[in-house]
C-alpha cells in the first residue's frame, strides 16, 4: 500500500514484469548434444527441502534466451550426492549479462524417490568471476527459491510438457532477475528482503507479510517434496489445488499466473498443514497469494505520482509539502536519489510525474492547489528548469502531467479548471478551458495527440 514512507503493493505476480518486456510461447529448451571444451567455470551448491538434503536429484544449469519465446540453452547437468551437493563444469563462458538459472528434478528428500520434485533458482545476470556484480555461485535450490524464482520470472517462463523454458528481451528479463535477488540470497537459499527483519510483535517491518506468504508457500511445496510424489496425499492435493499435471514447479507456475488459483487463499493455505520448514509463516489464510513488496529510502515521503523509465527505474514524485522532491529506484528497489531525493528546479508540493523520450522527468508542482510551476529533471536528477521551475501558460495547482508523442507536455491545472501546454524547452501556453473542464486531476494523451482529461469537479 502507499504510505508516507514507502512505495507499496508492487505485486510480484506473473503479469508484473510483462510491462517491461513482452514474452510469448515458443520452442522448448535445447541443450548441447556434444559439449564444447570446458570453460573452466564450475557451478556448485546444494539441493534441499529446507535443511534436509535431496539426494539423486538431476541438476541442470541454463542460459535464458534473450529472444522472447526462443529456446533456452542447457549448459550442463549433474546429480546430487548423499549430502544434496552438486558440482558441474560449464562447457562455455556465458555472455556478460546473460541470465543464468538452475533447475532440479526428482530425487529423494528422505521418504523415497519423488519424481514430482521440481525446484528452481536464479544465479543472476552473468558476469566474470571475481567482478563482484551480484552473480551467485555457489547456489542453493529449495522450495523458497522456487517460489521466488517463479513469481519473479513468471512473465518470461513457459512450461510445456514438463519442459521449463525462460526467455525474454531486455530490460525486462534482466530486471526480473534483479527482482529475484531482492527477495532471495541465492547462495544460501534464504530471504534478502528490504524491511523484513525481526518479524513479529507490534510495529514489524512492512515486508513481513510478503515474507510470511513466501514461507507458507515454501511449506506447501515442502509437504509434497518430502513425500514420495504425485501419488502421495500431499502431492495429489497440491496438483489438484493448482490444476497442475505434475511437478512442484508447474504447481507454483500455475499459482503465479492463473488468477483462479492465486485468489484461493484458503485452499493453498490448507495444504501447508503443520509444516514449519520455513518461518515465519502465515497463521491464517490470506485473501489471495499475490505478493506485495514495499521499498523505501531515497528521500521517499508522501509519494504522490509514479513513472517508470525505459531501463525499468522507478521515479516517484514526493509531495513533501512545502519542499517537494523526486525519488528514483533501481528495478530491485535500491534507492538511487540519495537520502533526501532529488530537489531544486522549482520542486514544491510535487504531485504528478511523467518521463519523456530522453529520460527526463517532468513534475507537476501542485503544492496544495497553489503551485504555479512544472519542474524538469535530467536522467541523473539534475534540475533543468531553473530555480523556480517553468511557469506561465495559466499554470495553477498543476496536479498531473502527460507527454504527447511529439514531446509536448500537458498539465492538468486543478486551481483554475484548465489545462496548460509546455514545449520541450519548457515554454508554456494556455490556459485552455471549456469542454467540461472542472477541477481536472488526471490526463493522458493518445497516439493522435488528443488530450483526455478526468474532471473531479464536473
Amino acid at each position: 500500500m502507499l504510505n508516507k514512507q514507502a512505495i507499496g503493493c508492487i505485486a510480484l505476480a506473473g503479469w508484473l514484469l510483462a510491462l517491461l518486456s513482452a514474452c510469448g510461447g515458443g520452442a522448448g529448451p535445447v541443450s548441447f548434444s556434444q559439449p564444447p571444451p570446458a570453460s573452466g567455470i564450475t557451478f556448485s551448491g546444494t539441493v534441499s527441502s529446507g535443511s534436509q538434503p535431496i539426494t539423486g536429484s538431476s541438476v541442470s544449469v541454463w542460459t535464458a534466451n534473450p529472444t522472447p519465446g526462443a529456446p533456452a540453452t542447457r549448459l550442463a547437468t549433474a546429480t546430487t550426492g548423499s549430502n544434496g551437493q552438486y558440482s558441474l563444469n560449464l562447457p562455455v563462458v556465458p555472455a556478460n549479462g546473460q541470465l543464468i538459472y538452475l533447475l532440479a528434478a526428482g530425487g529423494d528428500a528422505g521418504n523415497g524417490n519423488n519424481a514430482a520434485i521440481g525446484l528452481m533458482t536464479v544465479a543472476g545476470n552473468f558476469c566474470a568471476p571475481g567482478s563482484n556484480c551480484g552473480f551467485s555461485n555457489p547456489v542453493v535450490l529449495n522450495e523458497f527459491t522456487t517460489v521466488a524464482s517463479v513469481y519473479s520470472l513468471a512473465a518470461f517462463v513457459q512450461i510445456t510438457g514438463g519442459n521449463v523454458n525462460v526467455s525474454g528481451g531486455s530490460p525486462g528479463l534482466r530486471n526480473a532477475a534483479l527482482t529475484f535477488a531482492s527477495l532471495v540470497d541465492a547462495s544460501s537459499g534464504t530471504e534478502s528482503f528490504q524491511n523484513a527483519g525481526a518479524c513479529g510483535g507490534s510495529g514489524e517491518p512492512d515486508n513481513c507479510s510478503a515474507l510470511r506468504k513466501l514461507n507458507t508457500l515454501g511449506n506447501v511445496l515442502a509437504a509434497c517434496v518430502d513425500s514420495n510424489g504425485a501419488g502421495s496425499v500431499a502431492g495429489a492435493n497440491l496438483f489438484q489445488q493448482t490444476s497442475a499435471s505434475a511437478g512442484t514447479l508447474s504447481a507454483v507456475f500455475n499459482l503465479a499466473t492463473q488468477a483462479a488459483v492465486r485468489n484461493d487463499g484458503a485452499g493453498m493455505f490448507s495444504l501447508a498443514g503443520a509444516a514449519s520448514v520455513y518461518a515465519p509463516s502465515l497463521a491464517s489464510a490470506p485473501g489471495d497469494w499475490t505478493l506485495a513488496v514495499s521499498y523505501g529510502g531515497g528521500g521517499l515521503y508522501q509519494p504522490a505520482g509514479i513513472a517508470i523509465d525505459a531501463a525499468g527505474h522507478v521515479w516517484v514524485a514526493d509531495y513533501q509539502q512545502p519542499a517537494g522532491a523526486v525519488s528514483e529506484f533501481a528495478p530491485d528497489g535500491t534507492p538511487l536519489s540519495g537520502t533526501s531525493g532529488y530537489s531544486g528546479g522549482g520542486l514544491m508540493g510535487s504531485f504528478g510525474i511523467a518521463l519523456d523520450a530522453q529520460g527526463n522527468a517532468w513534475v507537476a508542482n501542485w503544492n496544495g492547489g497553489n503551485g504555479t510551476s512544472v519542474t524538469e529533471l535530467a536522467a541523473d536528477g539534475t534540475p533543468l528548469s531553473g530555480s523556480n521551475g517553468f511557469t506561465g501558460g495559466g499554470l495553477l495547482g498543476p496536479i498531473a502531467v502527460a507527454i504527447a508523442p511529439t514531446g509536448t507536455l500537458w498539465a492538468a491545472d486543478s486551481g483554475n479548471s484548465a489545462i496548460s501546454q509546455l514545449n520541450a524547452a519548457g515554454q508554456a501556453s494556455g490556459p485552455f478551458t471549456g469542454g467540461g473542464l472542472g477541477y481536472p486531476i488526471a490526463l493522458a494523451v493518445d497516439t493522435g495527440g488528443d488530450v483526455w482529461v478526468a474532471n473531479q469537479g464536473s
